[in-house]
């Protein structure tokens, strides 16, 4: 049987005694401070200790998380901001509004040449030289040098003028040519005085009488030679041929002449046009540019 456990001593026991010299206790001692009452209308105590914080949402406004927000891939463009600035054709006109025109577009032709292809051209004889007349308009229009429509019309006119002056009297030397070939056929038919050279026993008269008017110099010279030794100089057969038709002569020499009056006066013309021209511009005031 277990022993019961010794007595506690009492709580009154005495306290040990004090020593001799110490201080006496104080007799007075302050009681233990009360908790102040909490002032009327201030806020309560907190009677339970706030709980640990809970994490924040992240805000609606707040970027998205990096994987939503990472730029796309680089064969996809990111779309432009909707406060970006305009994209750049939307700024400038692209480039190829802007350029030259292609060079196969053709240039803007000068008036001068616009209004000569708007005249009437010169119908050429089924005998004349498209090339020579163009060759006589290019010289004459390049002496010239019209500077205006109007001045370009007169240089054509003047053009028209020096190449009738030049058919008629073509006209009139090839109809020289014509009986002078006729007479020395009629001749040769006749017979040419004895003695008188041939060219050949068996010479072609026809041939003889071409070889007259020939555009050859060497053949017209024999032949010239030929008729000269007979006694029948090419100068006295001109005059015969002038005194049997004598009338037709002179009326293509009368329109030679018409035609060279013509041609000064619309030169004079022409001149006077462009003077004026060059007095209008000599004359113009000039403007200082500030």
């Amino acid at each position: 049987m277990a022993q019961p456990a010794p007595p506690a001593p009492p709580a009154n026991k005495p306290a040990a005694p004090q020593a001799k010299g110490a201080a006496p206790p104080a007799k007075n001692v302050a009681p233990p401070a009360k908790p102040t009452p909490p002032a009327k209308g201030a806020a309560p105590p907190a009677k339970n200790v706030a709980p640990p914080a809970k994490a924040t949402p992240p805000a609606k406004s707040a970027a998205p998380p990096a994987e939503k927000t990472a730029a796309p891939p680089a064969d996809k463009p990111a779309p432009p901001a909707k406060s970006a600035a305009p994209p750049a054709e939307s700024v400038a006109p692209p480039a190829e509004k802007t350029a030259a025109p292609p060079a196969d577009k053709p240039a803007a032709r000068p008036a001068g040449e616009i209004v000569t292809d708007l005249l009437p051209p010169l119908d050429l004889l089924p005998d004349e030289d498209p090339e020579q007349y163009a060759l006589l308009r290019e010289a004459v229009v390049s002496e010239l040098s019209p500077s205006t429509p109007y001045q370009r019309i007169y240089a054509d006119q003047l053009v028209m003028l020096e190449w009738e002056l030049w058919r008629y009297r073509r006209f009139r030397d090839g109809f020289i040519r014509e009986k002078f070939r006729q007479w020395c056929l009629d001749n040769m038919r006749t017979g040419i005085p004895d003695g008188e050279p041939r060219f050949s026993a068996n010479q072609d008269d026809r041939q003889f009488a071409r070889d007259c008017v020939s555009a050859d110099t060497k053949l017209r010279a024999m032949a010239l030679a030929a008729l000269e030794r007979a006694g029948y100089p090419p100068s006295q057969i001109v005059n015969e041929i002038y005194s049997l038709h004598g009338g037709r002569l002179e009326r293509c020499d009368a329109l030679i002449a018409e035609i060279e009056n013509r041609r000064r006066r619309l030169r004079e013309d022409f001149d006077r046009l462009k003077s004026a021209k060059a007095r209008q511009i000599e004359d113009a005031e000039v403007l200082e540019v500030r």
